[in-house]
């Protein structure tokens, strides 16, 4: 396996910053859920933050996986968002 010493360009960053700034209403989430959901929202931001720093480490090998963990990103988003509304 070769190291690319490379590092992203900076909008990069502002593209992974942006995707991750929902987390900063975890709060709200946490305290809307109700209990039997109490688990996963509380390992949201392990996973938040996880793929935002995994993403911005494989952007300048793997660009295919940058997008791809994202959209994953971007869906676990929108199911906590969703997540309070269920039954």
């Amino acid at each position: 396996m070769t190291t690319n010493k490379r590092k992203p360009p900076r909008y990069i960053l502002a593209i992974v910053v942006l995707m991750m700034m929902p987390l900063l209403a975890y709060p709200w989430v946490l305290s809307t859920t109700q209990s039997e959901y109490r688990t996963l929202v509380a390992m949201y931001p392990v996973y938040v933050l996880a793929t935002g720093f995994l993403s911005y480490q494989c952007y300048v090998s793997r660009r295919e996986l940058f997008y791809i963990l994202l959209f994953l990103l971007l869906m676990s988003h929108i199911a906590i968002w969703w997540l309070p509304h269920v039954m």
